[in-house]
C-alpha cells in the first residue's frame, strides 16, 4: 500500500487572507517554475509548524524544517542581499540535513525561536503583512513587514479507511497506516502479505519514500517465494482445560488472529495470522492464553536462575 499524501490545508497565521502569505510547498513550486522565472523579494519571513504538532495535526511532518531551509538557501543565491526570519519550535534537520542548517545560519539566514504559548502573529495593515513575535534570546518583541510570509503547513496522508477496513489492517489516531513494529517490521502492517510504504505511513521526503518501497518489495519478495505462509514461530496458544471463554482476548487482539469456534465451542487462534504480540496473554485472567516457548513457567525459571 502507497497511496501518499498531500499538503495539509490550514488558515493559521493569516494562511489566504493576502497573496503574499502563502506556504513553502508553493514558494518551491515558484522557486522552480521553468516559466514565469521568481523575482526574489527583498525580505521573506518563514514561519515553522503552521498547523502542524497541534490540532488536529499532533504530529512532526519531519520534511518541512529541511525545505525551508532549503528554499531559503535558493533565495540566498538568487538574491545575497535578502533578509530571511526563521520562526520556529525546534529545528528538526535530522542525520546528513544538518548541513542545510548550518549552511543557513552561515549565509545570513536569522534564526528566532518561539513556545506554543507566543506563537508569532501575522496581520495585514493596510495592505502590508506585518509579522509580530518576540525574540528571548535578546528579549525583546519584533516587528517585521516583510515581502512575502512562507508558512511550513506539514502533510497529512491520504484517506486510507476504506482500505484498512477492506485489508483489515489498522489505522493511527492521526489516520497513518499502523505499522507492525516500527523498529524491526516498520514496512509490515500486522496482516501477513500486507506492506506499507511512504506517507502513508509516515512522513517522509523522495529518498526515505523510495528507500521504503524498495524495503517493502523485499519483504513481499521473502513471502511470494514461499509455497505456503507458515505459522510464526512465537504464536499463541489456547489452554482449553483452563480457558472460560471471557473473550477479553479475542477483543484486544490487534490482528484479528482469534475467534470462537461454534461447534468446537472453544476460542481457537489462526497461527498464520497471529504476529505473536502476546497482548492475549497479558489480557487472560487465568494464563490459558500462552505465547510458545513463554509459558509462565519458563519464564519464572528464567528469573530465578538469573537472581
Amino acid at each position: 500500500l502507497a497511496v501518499g499524501g498531500k499538503p495539509a490545508e490550514t488558515n493559521a497565521y493569516g494562511m489566504g487572507s493576502h497573496d503574499n502569505v502563502i506556504s513553502q510547498f508553493e514558494l518551491e513550486r515558484r522557486l522552480y517554475a521553468t516559466e514565469n522565472a521568481f523575482d526574489p523579494p527583498g525580505s521573506v519571513v518563514m514561519i515553522q509548524c503552521a498547523g502542524s504538532r497541534e490540532e488536529p495535526n499532533n504530529y512532526c511532518s519531519r520534511i518541512c524544517c529541511a525545505k525551508a531551509l532549503s528554499n531559503a538557501l535558493i533565495l540566498k543565491k538568487q538574491r545575497p542581499d535578502i533578509k530571511i526570519w526563521v520562526f520556529y519550535r525546534d529545528i528538526m534537520t535530522y542525520g546528513d540535513l544538518e548541513k542545510i542548517y548550518t549552511e543557513a545560519r552561515a549565509a545570513g539566514v536569522f534564526f528566532i525561536p518561539f513556545d506554543p504559548e507566543q506563537k508569532p502573529s501575522v496581520t495585514v495593515e493596510n495592505g502590508t503583512v506585518v509579522v509580530c513575535g518576540r525574540d528571548p534570546v535578546m528579549g525583546e518583541d519584533i516587528r517585521l513587514t516583510p515581502d512575502l510570509v512562507a508558512l511550513s503547513t506539514g502533510l497529512i496522508p491520504s484517506s486510507v479507511d476504506d482500505l484498512a477496513a477492506v485489508f483489515g489492517i489498522r489505522v493511527t489516531l492521526d489516520g497513518f497506516i499502523h505499522e507492525a513494529d516500527s523498529k524491526w517490521r516498520p514496512m509490515d502492517t500486522g496482516r501477513e502479505g500486507i506492506f506499507v510504504a511512504g506517507l502513508c505511513r509516515a512522513p517522509a521526503n523522495a529518498r526515505e519514500a523510495m528507500a521504503e518501497g524498495e524495503a517493502a518489495a523485499y519483504r513481499a519478495w521473502r513471502i511470494l517465494g514461499r509455497t505456503r505462509i507458515g505459522d510464526q514461530r512465537h504464536s499463541a496458544r489456547v489452554r482449553h482445560a483452563i480457558c472460560s471463554q471471557c473473550e477479553l482476548c479475542i477483543e484486544i487482539c490487534p490482528y484479528e488472529a482469534r475467534y470462537i469456534d461454534l461447534r468446537e465451542k472453544k476460542v481457537m487462534v489462526d497461527a498464520a495470522a497471529c504476529q505473536g504480540c502476546g497482548a492475549c496473554a497479558a489480557v487472560c485472567p487465568n494464563s490459558a492464553s500462552v505465547l510458545t516457548d513463554f509459558e509462565d513457567s519458563g519464564i519464572m525459571d528464567a528469573i530465578e536462575a538469573a537472581l
